[in-house]
């Protein structure tokens, strides 16, 4: 309850930058709050005999590395969104339009991640899958970013992109994971793959929160500028 508790208030007090300011008193108080949640928690955990995350776990160099590494994942993965809300929003293709676009490179991703990502490891380890992976993900953000206001359709831009992007992803997920439970003792495999996939999905949530506030700060600068509603708004996505 206590980590829930500091999650969704760090959460709130990114959305709530937007409206009220960084440094006002709300936005202070919220991530003040927050962390007191989150300590409180760990200082609990360090308390009890029998504590729900051992924080022991954190004291090896591979895991927290590999934990890292997810995480950056995790939050470059949160561009996503902003796919969908460019091509909706920016270049005007309808929901079903959106869905079909990105429909190629879901499964692509999904077929990468059951097929060949595994056999890539077995041939190469978990290093090169996970640097490769990465290094195409990063790959695909960096064309998203290149995504024209109008023009010859944004989809030839926007389409490769994902494609790589999901290339990445495919190939890199599972050496992840792989990775983290490595050498880990049975009876705290399901620990480790718990810590995994929940920062991940705590590294999401925080990502688009705070990323979609920066982005409504860069369209809103963008507008007072002068500049035109879409132009701004694809400002704000290009960040």
């Amino acid at each position: 309850m206590l980590f829930r508790s500091g999650l969704v208030l760090s959460v709130y007090a990114i959305a709530s930058a937007g409206n009220s300011g960084w440094m006002s008193s709300k936005v202070i108080s919220l991530f003040a709050m927050a962390l007191l949640a989150l300590m409180t928690f760990v200082g609990v955990e360090c308390s009890v005999g029998d504590p729900i995350v051992p924080l022991s776990v954190f004291r090896k160099s591979r895991f927290v590395a590999v934990l890292t590494v997810n995480v950056l994942f995790a939050v470059a993965g949160a561009n996503g969104m902003f796919v969908t809300l460019y091509l909706q929003l920016v270049a005007g293709y309808s929901p079903f339009e959106v869905s079909v676009i990105a429909l190629p490179s879901q499964l692509l991703a999904a077929g990468l991640s059951l097929r060949l990502s595994a056999k890539l490891v077995i041939l190469f380890g978990y290093r090169w899958p996970m640097i490769v992976g990465m290094l195409l993900t990063a790959a695909g953000i960096s064309l998203l970013a290149h995504a024209p206001l109008s023009g010859h359709h944004p989809v030839y831009v926007v389409i490769p992109a994902m494609l790589i992007l999901s290339t990445g992803v495919g190939i890199a997920a599972n050496p992840i994971l792989m990775s983290a439970m490595n050498g880990v003792p049975p009876n705290e495999s399901g620990l480790v793959s718990g810590i995994v996939n929940t920062a991940t999905l705590i590294a999401t949530s925080l990502a688009l929160a705070d990323l979609a506030e920066v982005a409504a700060m860069r369209t809103a600068s963008a507008l007072r500028a002068g500049g035109r509603s879409l132009d701004a708004l694809n400002n704000g996505y290009h960040l």
